[in-house]
């Protein structure tokens, strides 16, 4: 990304009258704490919080997730991107934002000291599902901002080394169960371990490991497919922002044995064996170190990633199989 000087650093909020920071000041009372009387937000749950994200709180009452600023000028960046992006005029804008989660403004704590200054109000992505599976993917080969430092570069690079050749790493995720045991939740360090032969079939494989019997896992690879290919198109025309260590969260529905006692009562074969379009969600998140574009490129370093983890998912889906992962 050397040699661009039209690439610019999505700039921090000024804190002025237009920002988001200062709009949303004058309407937000309450700051988020832990084990609050019922109505005010909570720590969400563990289990929901993968890849090392900081802690997150729902709220009950406006079914939205409160994420806490990152340090300067991160946080206030990506709260920038989300006030830009939610105020699209341009039909390319208005596209993205129904890519990423809803944005509902910034909060900031009224608390003396606060251990978080700021919190970005978003949708609860994860609120529609019952038992959720979800994996945290970052994007691009190149995960660090065309100004970081030769040091920046060296440590970036040698976190995960097939992302030269992959474009995408797995940062963790959640496997729900279907026999009412404790969900699993794997990390960055599992993702890391992942060579790049082991990526598809025992890194996503594992992931869609609780999508259920072969058709439905079909179902849940397609639904996950569609949204991805939604995402390329956009891609494969906007020029106006470039993405750096951002993320894909992809979410479907665990499967319940109990989905085949509830197709109807007919006792055929075909009738049983029948299942729910299960419920898939797939949306660009993590935007603290979104640059502007030059308004002519492409953002060829995250539609590399991207076209390979379309391909990945559709070798899955070309095998036809049940992709059962190996032990961890």
């Amino acid at each position: 990304m050397e040699g661009k000087p039209t690439l610019q650093s999505f700039p921090a909020l000024s804190g002025g009258s237009g920002s988001a920071l200062h709009q949303v000041k004058r309407r937000s009372k309450n700051p988020p704490k832990v084990g609050s009387p019922s109505g005010t937000p909570r720590e969400i749950d563990a289990g929901l919080v993968i890849a090392g994200h900081s802690i997150l709180y729902r709220d009950q009452q406006s079914r939205t997730v409160l994420k806490p600023f990152q340090a300067p000028p991160r946080g206030e960046k990506e709260a920038n991107f989300y006030t830009e992006i939610t105020k699209a005029a341009s039909p390319e804008t208005k596209i993205l934002k129904t890519l990423c989660p809803r944005f509902y403004g910034v909060v900031e704590s009224s608390e003396p000291n606060p251990a978080h200054s700021a919190f970005i109000r978003l949708e609860d992505l994860t609120r529609p599902f019952r038992d959720p599976c979800i994996c945290d993917i970052k994007m691009g080969r190149v995960t660090y901002d065309p100004d970081a430092t030769e040091e920046k570069k060296r440590r970036e690079s040698v976190k995960y080394l097939p992302l030269i050749n992959t474009g995408f790493q797995l940062l963790g995720c959640r496997i729900s169960s279907d026999s009412g045991s404790k969900a699993q939740n794997l990390d960055k360090k599992w993702g890391r371990s992942l060579e790049e032969d082991q990526l598809v079939n025992i890194g996503l494989g594992k992931f869609l490991s609780s999508a259920g019997p072969v058709e439905r896992n079909i179902l849940v690879i397609k639904g996950i497919l569609d949204r991805l290919l939604l995402i390329r198109d956009f891609f494969a025309v906007q020029t106006n922002y470039r993405f750096y260590a951002s993320s894909l969260l992809i979410l479907y529905e665990g499967y319940s044995p109990a989905e085949l006692g509830s197709q109807g009562s007919s006792d055929s074969e075909d009738d049983r064996s029948r299942l729910h379009e299960p419920r898939v969600d797939v949306r660009m998140i993590d935007f603290a170190h979104v640059w502007n574009g030059d308004g002519v490129n492409l953002d060829e370093n995250y539609l590399f990633g991207l076209n390979n983890l379309i391909l990945a998912f559709e070798s899955l889906l070309i095998e036809g199989t049940d992709p059962q992962a190996s032990p961890i």
